[in-house]
C-alpha cells in the first residue's frame, strides 16, 4: 500500500508485543501545528491531550474544516416565581355601642355611616347593613331610606348599588340600566315609593331613574340642565302619594317634578355653608332646607329652629321629617331634634369608624 493510510481500527497486532495506535505523530509542537487535533489526525498524540478529553492542543482554535466546537453548556434557568396574591383581609372597625333609650316609646331612627354601618336607636330595629361587604372596597354609602311599613330600609352606595333589609325589597341598581352616565356622575340619593314596591335613584347630576312601581316624572338630564348646575344634587324626596319628587342641589336650588310644587329656594342667595337636605312639611305644603352648618331655611313651612350659629363638632349631613318638625344629624353622630317626638339617643362624643352620612326614621 503506497504511503500510509489512516488506521480506523486500532489495536491491530503487528507482531509479538507490538500494537498499532494510529499513524505516528508528527514531531511538530502545538504552536507549530496551530490548531486543535483529534484521535486519527496525523498530528494527534496522547501527549498533546493533557486532560484526556480527546482534544489535543486544545488551547488553539479549531482547524479549518475540523469538527465544530462543543456548544456552551446549557444552564437551565428556572421560571420566575410569581407571587400569587392571597385573599384580601379586611377588618371592619369596631362600632360603638348604641344606648337603646326610648325603647317602647314609638320613636326611633337609624343613622348610616360612610362605611355602610347602620345604627338603630329607640324603637327602630336593626335589620343589618352592608358594612362587611363594603370593607376594603372603594365605595361609600350615601343614603339610608326607610321602608313605608317602618320594618326595613334601603342603603345606597355611590356606585348606585342598593342594599335592602327587613321588609324592603330590592328592585334594581343604577348599573342595571343601560344609560350613558356623564363624566364623573355618581349616585347621590334615593326615595322610596309610598307602597315600598319601588324607588327612585338620583345622581349628583340630577338624573332620576325609577325602579319597581316608581313612575318617571323626568329629570335635569332630560331637560338639559345638568351641565348648568351650580352644585351637585345632594338630596331627594318623593311626595307622600308618589305623584312627584323634589331634588335639591348644594347651592340650595330646588327642582320639582310631577305634582311636586316649587315653594322657593336659596339658589340665588350667598350661603355660609352648602345645603345638603330637603324635608317636606308634614302638612303637605312647603319644605325646609338644611345647610351643613345647621342653618334651616323654611319655605311655606313653619320654622322649628336650627343649629345655625352654634359650634358643631362636625357638619350636618342630613335631615328628615320627624313628628311635627325635623331631625338633623351631623357627621360625628350628633343628632338634633326640632319636633314633638322624643330624642332617643345619638353617637355624639363617641368614636365612630366612619362619618355619619344620613338618617332615616320609621313612619
Amino acid at each position: 500500500m503506497r504511503g500510509w493510510m489512516r488506521v480506523l481500527v486500532v489495536g491491530v497486532v503487528l507482531g509479538a508485543g507490538v500494537v498499532a495506535t494510529g499513524p505516528p505523530a508528527s514531531a511538530r509542537t502545538c504552536a507549530e501545528i496551530g490548531h486543535r487535533v483529534y484521535p486519527g489526525d496525523p498530528d494527534w498524540s496522547p501527549a498533546r491531550d493533557s486532560d484526556g478529553d480527546g482534544i489535543g492542543c486544545e488551547s488553539y482554535p479549531e482547524r479549518p474544516g475540523g469538527p465544530p466546537a462543543a456548544p456552551d453548556p446549557v444552564v437551565p434557568v428556572p421560571d420566575p416565581v410569581v407571587p400569587v396574591p392571597g385573599p384580601v383581609v379586611c377588618t371592619v372597625a369596631a362600632r360603638p355601642e348604641v344606648d337603646r333609650i326610648g325603647v317602647g316609646s314609638g320613636d326611633g331612627y337609624w343613622m348610616l355611616d360612610a362605611g355602610g354601618a347602620v345604627y338603630a336607636f329607640g324603637d327602630a330595629v336593626d335589620h343589618g347593613d352592608p358594612s362587611d361587604g363594603l370593607c376594603g372596597l372603594d365605595l361609600r354609602a350615601v343614603k339610608v331610606a326607610a321602608h313605608p311599613t317602618s320594618s326595613g330600609y334601603w342603603v345606597l352606595t355611590d356606585d348606585g348599588s342598593v342594599f335592602a333589609y327587613g321588609a324592603a325589597g330590592h328592585h334594581g341598581n343604577l348599573g342595571d340600566r343601560a344609560v350613558a352616565l356623564l363624566d364623573g356622575e355618581a349616585a347621590a340619593t334615593m326615595a322610596p315609593t309610598p307602597t315600598g314596591l319601588g324607588y327612585w335613584l338620583f345622581t349628583d347630576r340630577g338624573r332620576a331613574l325609577p325602579f319597581g312601581d316608581a313612575e318617571d316624572f323626568g329629570d335635569l338630564v332630560d331637560l338639559g340642565l345638568a351641565p348648568t348646575l351650580n352644585g351637585p344634587i345632594v338630596d331627594s324626596v318623593a311626595l307622600p302619594d308618589g305623584s312627584g319628587y323634589y331634588m335639591v342641589a348644594s347651592d340650595g336650588g330646588v327642582f320639582a317634578f310631577g305634582a311636586a310644587e316649587f315653594h322657593g329656594s336659596t339658589g340665588s342667595m350667598i350661603l355660609n355653608a352648602p345645603v345638603n337636605g330637603l324635608v317636606p312639611d308634614p302638612d303637605g305644603i312647603g319644605y325646609w332646607l338644611v345647610a351643613s352648618d345647621g342653618g334651616v331655611f323654611a319655605f311655606d313651612a313653619g320654622f322649628r329652629g336650627s343649629m345655625g350659629g352654634e359650634a358643631l363638632n362636625g357638619p350636618v349631613n342630613g335631615m328628615i321629617a320627624y313628628g311635627d318638625g325635623y331631625l338633623m344629624v351631623a357627621d360625628d353622630g350628633g343628632l338634633f331634634s326640632f319636633s314633638d317626638r322624643a330624642f332617643v339617643g345619638s353617637l355624639g362624643g363617641q368614636p365612630i369608624p366612619e362619618p355619619i352620612v344620613g338618617v332615616a326614621s320609621p313612619a
